[in-house]
């Protein structure tokens, strides 16, 4: 991921509403608003966790 890509990214999600996501290579991150955190995160379409903070959803996404 470039530092331009990272930027992006974070605004965005700095800034999303509900339902709002973002796509990096096999990996998402969905903006819920819950009380468990708010960034759900799947690969492949599959649910790995969910955490509570943008800089976490990033490093997910930039994740091997």
């Amino acid at each position: 991921m470039t530092n331009i890509e990272w930027n992006n990214g974070v605004e965005f999600l700095t800034n999303a509403s509900e339902g709002s996501y973002i796509e990096y290579n096999d990996k998402m991150v969905i903006f819920r608003n819950m009380t468990a955190g708010n960034f759900c995160c799947y690969k492949n379409n599959e649910f790995i966790k969910l955490v509570d903070n943008v800089l976490d959803a990033m490093l997910f996404l930039n994740s091997h």
